[in-house]
């Protein structure tokens, strides 16, 4: 069986960040993966809250990209 994940720095956009945990579940995702989540929060404690209160599963988390030159 296939298991998907969404990318919440792209999908549910429409939502602030901690919101989008919620908008995945609700659209029938389990699992979420997301992008440098520190512009939208200042508490990494605060994603976490977010994802096990909306019930999904962080696959996937990239840190700052940096200075890329």
């Amino acid at each position: 069986m296939l298991k998907f994940a969404t990318n919440i720095t792209f999908m549910f956009t429409e939502r602030p960040f901690l919101k989008r945990f919620d908008a995945a579940r609700e659209a029938g995702f389990r699992r979420v993966e997301f992008h440098n989540p520190y512009p939208f929060c200042e508490r990494t404690q605060d994603i976490r809250d977010a994802a096990d209160e909306a019930g999904v599963e962080i696959l996937h988390c990239n840190l700052p990209g940096g200075d890329w030159e």
